[in-house]
């Protein structure tokens, strides 16, 4: 899900209001689905590996990067898009202390067919405020003993870490530790990371090795996926970890989804992104399908009254309704 400006700039007033501390999760989960967005706009930057800098030409890794960030000293809200060319492994060479600066940029491909391109992250690189993925590009991270993704400027209870991956990219994880730290600052404000899909091929690469994300303290972790499934055929088990029983985990889901299977010793919570609770109008499958969608009636905007067409009960299939706590037919008989 790529969430565009306006999502990211909302988010951080949510943040300034400190959610969570006071007011409901609920008004973030709110600012997160009525702005979800496409992103992008216009190409900033062409990287071709090898090339020679021709207008928003490079060839030369560190070369770009010292362009974005004289870009970003003198433009307020400056956020680069990069398309990549072809596969390239970014270098360790030449990187500033706290990272590769990518001023929340967005990453994505001439070619939009999941992994035709990859940019792999080796150890030891670090990507400091990234924001998004795109556009079929594979971000394939290999840490072993250095965080890669991080928010250097956002610090500590500061706007929400947000990476976003949509439209055909895909993100993962193949080193040996998280790919995401939150500091878990104690006693101290609460840090949001939130992990954002919009139409993604997360089952087009191969599954992580490692989670994306370990919280620690009381920080909140948001997992928000548009338009999708959730750990289809258990490609994003693992993806998310905590030792820490202050920390939360907030499912914001579509509603044929999955929950993956996680190490998490806090909290959980699961809420439908559905704004418009009459997307579960009509909805039909078989019963099986339809026990999926449990977990999501409790979230916000779908409530008591949904219908749903079970195909496989009785000879011609079978319309039920949810209570708010359970399937009944016409009869108010209860359909396990």
């Amino acid at each position: 899900m790529l969430l565009s400006s306006r999502s990211i700039s909302a988010a951080r007033r949510a943040q300034s209001q400190q959610i969570g501390q006071g007011n409901p999760l609920s008004d973030f989960v709110d600012t997160l689905t009525t702005e979800l967005g496409g992103g992008g706009g216009s190409v900033n930057y062409i990287f071709t590996p090898g090339a020679a800098q021709n207008g928003i030409i490079y060839g030369d890794w560190a070369q770009m990067m010292a362009a974005i960030a004289a870009q970003q000293a003198i433009s307020v809200g400056f956020k680069p898009v990069i398309r990549f060319t072809a596969s390239f492994t970014i270098p360790l060479a030449g990187m500033p202390v706290t990272g590769w600066g990518m001023a929340l940029a967005t990453l994505t491909s001439v070619l939009n067919s999941t992994g035709s391109i990859v940019v792999t992250v080796p150890n030891g690189v670090i990507l400091d405020m990234l924001e998004s993925v795109s556009n079929g590009l594979y971000l394939d991270l290999l840490p072993t003993t250095v965080t890669p993704l991080t928010w250097s400027l956002f610090g500590t209870g500061g706007p929400p870490w947000v990476l976003s991956i949509g439209l055909g990219a895909s993100c993962k994880n193949h080193g040996t530790i998280p790919a995401v730290q939150t500091p878990g600052a104690m006693p101290g404000p609460q840090t949001y990371f939130v992990l954002a899909f919009f139409a993604d091929s997360d089952t087009s690469t191969p599954a992580s090795t490692a989670p994306m994300v370990e919280a620690h303290g009381n920080d909140v972790v948001i997992y928000a996926g548009q338009n999708q499934g959730v750990a289809v055929g258990g490609s994003l088990d693992g993806w998310a970890t905590t030792t820490s029983g202050g920390a939360t985990l907030f499912y914001l889901l579509g509603i044929s989804s999955v929950i993956p299977v996680i190490t998490w010793a806090g909290s959980q919570t699961t809420g439908s992104i559905a704004t418009d609770s009459g997307m579960l109008n009509q909805r039909s499958g078989t019963l099986a399908q339809r026990a999926l969608l449990n977990p999501l009636l409790f979230g916000p905007g779908v409530g008591i009254g949904k219908t749903y067409f079970a195909t496989d009960l009785g000879a011609n299939g079978t319309p039920l309704w949810w209570t708010g706590a359970l399937w009944v037919d016409a009869t108010g008989a209860v359909v396990p």
